[in-house]
């Protein structure tokens, strides 16, 4: 079996150890030609830029407000929009979130506003160059509206979460996109009256261009639940795509913390949709071809189909061992996993980055955004390491430069 091979190289050097650099969202912007549009950050700078040659040079076209004072310590957050271009008409679409929030007050804090967060959706017919007024994401429906936005969510209750977009056009015309959201309780709280914890679920959402382009109608599937025996809090950013047999896989980050019971400690959770997304089997455990369970701490996950030679693979921090909470991240791997038993093939098992001598110990290689250069068909995966917990303060051996990962798979 030929190996996968990673080239890295450059892509968004920061100032100083103190800026960071990443990307938020990439995509190619038509059907026909090389151009991609990119939405990222460079230490203050936030702004969306185009290439119109695979990447090679790019050109700023738009600068992005991301915070805003509401008065006092309370900011207004804007997240940088992630894209997704219908491969059968060239019409694109862009999201973003808003979020209120505390200043220095973490979103996950006790302290924090509850439930302010809300999308935008705007569409674009002339490949990324122009684009619609934002209009909030607000599932079809009469029960739903600019609060109750979306099944089983209320703005200021709790909340629901596209990150990290990796949408698809499904056989039926309908566009999917992985979902998040935080279970709301009996006592009307996002936090279990047990023992003050969360729950969090998946859902597929999916959107149909409405017959003039002018925007997307949005529908929501059945929610999946990880049973907090099996993780902390629930299960969330979870990845999706279609395995060879034409069955829905998704791959779901959970959390280990203190389950001291936990049947499946500091593992990725998987499901099946044979209805493309609308509902899901009963998630299982990821493990590898020999029954061994594949160790991974609480971190996203993204799985694949490549266009280039068909077979699924995962992208994620995988461990020899269990881990507590989100660490360690200081690996990065790509592996292939097997259709028919669903699990990693071992052999298989490539490092993207993983970390250097000098570097600290709970640096994390994680939070990476991605697409399939048409050019060479090899995987494009875009990252910037961090030390985890710690903050970039100081020179810690982890450079804030945003890196470029050519993984070049086998035919």
């Amino acid at each position: 079996m030929k190996d996968i091979t990673v080239e890295r190289s450059m892509h968004i050097e920061a100032p100083d150890v103190h800026s960071t650099a990443g990307v938020i969202g990439i995509s190619y912007c038509s059907n026909q030609s090389p151009s991609l549009i990119e939405s990222y950050r460079c230490g203050t700078e936030h702004a969306i830029r185009r290439s119109e040659d695979n990447g090679r040079t790019w050109t700023i076209r738009e600068t992005w407000e991301s915070r805003r004072e509401l008065g006092a310590v309370r900011v207004l957050s804007t997240s940088l929009p992630e894209f997704f271009l219908d491969p059968d008409n060239d019409r694109m679409f862009r999201i973003y979130r808003t979020s209120e929030e505390i200043e220095g007050v973490k979103p996950w804090d006790p302290k924090a506003p509850v439930g302010a967060i809300l999308h935008y959706v705007q569409v674009s017919s002339d490949e990324g160059i122009t684009w619609s007024d934002s209009e909030q994401l607000i599932q079809k429906g009469d029960e739903f509206d600019e609060v109750h936005w979306a099944k089983d969510i209320w703005y200021g209750r709790n909340y629901g979460v596209i990150e990290a977009l990796r949408a698809m056009k499904l056989s039926d015309g309908t566009i999917l996109v992985p979902f998040w959201m935080a279970h709301l309780f009996e006592n009307g709280s996002v936090r279990s009256p047990e023992d003050n914890g969360f729950l969090l679920q998946n859902v597929c959402l999916f959107g149909a261009w409405r017959p003039d382009g002018s925007g997307l109608d949005w529908e929501a599937g059945d929610y999946l639940t990880l049973p907090r025996a099996y993780s902390a809090d629930g299960g969330d950013e979870i990845s999706v795509d279609f395995l060879p047999d034409g069955r829905l896989f998704q791959i779901i980050r959970a959390r280990f913390l203190n389950q001291p019971a936990a049947e499946f400690p500091s593992c990725k959770f998987f499901a099946l949709s044979s209805d493309r997304g609308r509902t899901w089997s009963e998630p299982e455990p990821l493990r590898y071809t020999d029954g061994e369970l594949a160790y991974s701490p609480a971190c996203m996950g993204h799985v694949f189909r490549s266009r280039k030679n068909g077979r699924f693979y995962l992208i994620t921090n995988l461990n020899d061992w269990p881990s507590y909470n989100c660490d360690p991240r200081s690996t990065l791997q790509i592996a292939e996993i097997d259709p028919e038993t669903l699990g990693i093939i071992r052999e298989t098992v490539i490092p993207i980055e993983t970390r250097q001598a000098g570097q600290p110990i709970n640096i994390r290689f994680s939070n990476w955004r991605s697409y399939e250069d048409r050019e060479t068909g090899e995987f494009a995966l875009f990252m910037t390491a961090c030390p985890g917990d710690v903050g970039r303060k100081f020179d810690c051996g982890c450079p804030p430069h945003c890196y470029r990962y050519d993984i070049c798979l086998p035919e």
